[in-house]
């Protein structure tokens, strides 16, 4: 793919995203134009790099006040909209919208009992009716969707907030219209709950293009099509919730020290009002009784699982943990069984069990942690590695296509096969810092499991009051209270 700025150059190779339908955000400043393509910057042109003297004169500086999209040139867009501002109501203009992929928010300042009405007539891409929607400002507020409430004005089952600015969103799917009114849902219209014969059959479609109906609209002021990304809360972060936040907004989680991320720590709000993952959660720091059948959110690149068993050495007993992607597709389990020796079994990349290439240590209590990589995965019994399986050497064509990449999002313990695991966690990724006053070192770091930490005090003038090793549990913990270093002068001689 190319791009082209008149003025500054010529047709110019960048590689966006594959896939097919995309959202191109072009943004200008006094200095630059920047391109991105479903929230990747393909394009950051600065206009004084150009050989071509038109190009500052022409790009710099605050003045694009209009565009055009080219009638003879422009053979590819099918939608526009600006990212977060909102546009003057014009009445009787038919406007691109696709409001199945864009809910339509609407900006008024009409009072309760004035009778004034938001219309919106919409229609299919080709330019076909479709129907109208309309909100009257009268006392109760009502709502009308052509061919679905007769001609008749209803109420709205859930009156709206009280402010007088309100913004409404209409977004519609296939079967349903929903409105909302500052965030409160006042309307959920099941097309298929009509009495009329031709709701559902002339809604169900898709909508191409909207217009604000110039002799029934008194109410719309301004519109956009930017939604909120939703609010959400994580229970055991430090921020505990989160409001719906505008397009481009990052979020950061953090958990509470008595907690560990499961999941992403930062999540960006998307164009189509989408958070770029999975809210993550916040695990307290210790173990999860074992639940089969059960999917449980898991990025198991990012967070290594841990699994606590007491099976012995040829009970017949196994770990089987099922993972899928995102879509909650299948992409493949790993077995370990508790057999004479020590075996595994990778789904999709082996098609039987085989002996674990380094044999378990001898303890009954055992912890496993798997763990998982673009191109591996690796398994610990007890801090020992016991497999480091490259999906490449396996000779099972599905093995690299389904295990290999950023992929799993969920895990689920086979509620038939998994007869050994006990408990599960995030492995824990550090201890935490800690400074002892008197000591040569003075403070440490947070520290990942198997750090060793030495305590040393001034000899000449402070004397150890504890342990003066440390060793990082895998639980997340050191091996012993923090020490002392106290001043020898506190002591009396003896």
């Amino acid at each position: 793919m190319q791009y082209w700025i008149y003025h500054c150059g010529d047709w110019t190779n960048i590689q966006p995203p594959v896939e097919v339908d995309k959202i191109w955000t072009i943004t200008k400043t006094d200095t630059a134009l920047i391109i991105t393509c479903n929230n990747v910057e393909v394009v950051n042109y600065l206009f004084e790099d150009s050989s071509d003297n038109r190009c500052v004169s022409s790009w710099g500086g605050d003045d694009v006040e209009q565009i055009t999209f080219g009638s003879t040139k422009d053979t590819a867009s099918d939608f526009y909209r600006g990212a977060r501002d909102w546009t003057a109501v014009k009445l009787n203009v038919s406007i691109p919208w696709d409001m199945e992929g864009t809910p339509l928010r609407i900006k008024t300042d009409s009072t309760l009992g004035s009778g004034d009405k938001i219309k919106v007539k919409v229609y299919e891409k080709d330019g076909s009716f479709i129907t109208g929607v309309g909100v009257k400002f009268s006392s109760p507020m009502q709502y009308s969707i052509g061919h679905c409430t007769s001609s008749s004005w209803k109420d709205l089952p859930v009156q709206p907030p009280v402010e007088v600015d309100k913004i409404w969103t209409i977004t519609k799917t296939d079967t349903a219209l929903i409105i909302t009114c500052n965030a409160v849902e006042v309307l959920n219209f099941l097309f298929a709950d009509s009495s009329e014969i031709d709701c559902a059959s002339k809604l169900g479609g898709d909508v191409g293009q909207i217009l604000f109906s110039s002799n029934m609209d008194t109410a719309s002021d301004f519109y956009n099509g930017a939604p909120d990304c939703p609010a959400f809360s994580v229970e055991g972060s430090t921020q505990g919730s989160w409001t719906a936040s505008p397009t481009g907004t990052t979020a950061t989680i953090e958990c509470a020290a008595t907690h560990t991320l499961v999941g992403s720590a930062t999540l960006f709000c998307q164009q189509d009002g989408s958070w770029s993952s999975d809210v993550p959660r916040c695990d307290k720091i210790g173990w999860n009784a074992f639940e089969p059948g059960v999917n449980i959110h898991w990025d198991m690149e990012e967070t290594p699982l841990q699994i606590k068993t007491d099976s012995t050495l040829g009970s017949g007993e196994k770990i089987w943990v099922k993972v899928y992607d995102k879509d909650n597709s299948y992409i493949g389990s790993v077995g370990v069984e508790f057999s004479s020796s020590m075996q595994y079994k990778i789904g999709r990349c082996m098609t039987s069990y085989t002996d674990l290439p380094v044999q378990t240590p001898v303890e009954v209590e055992t912890i496993w942690t798997i763990t998982k990589t673009d191109t591996a995965l690796i398994i610990t019994c007890n801090n020992m590695e016991v497999l480091n399986y490259q999906f490449a050497d396996s000779g099972e064509s599905l093995c690299v296509s389904r295990w290999a990449g950023d992929v799993v999002e969920q895990i689920e313990f086979s509620s038939i096969w998994d007869t050994a695991s006990d408990f599960y966690r995030a492995e824990p990724v550090e201890c935490p810092a800690f400074s002892v006053e008197g000591s040569t070192q003075g403070s440490w770091t947070a520290s990942p499991t198997g750090t060793t930490a030495i305590i040393e005090c001034h000899t000449t003038t402070h004397i150890l009051v504890g342990s003066a090793t440390l060793f990082c549990q895998q639980d997340g913990s050191w091996s012993s209270d923090v020490p002392q270093c106290d001043e020898i002068s506190k002591y009396s001689d003896i």
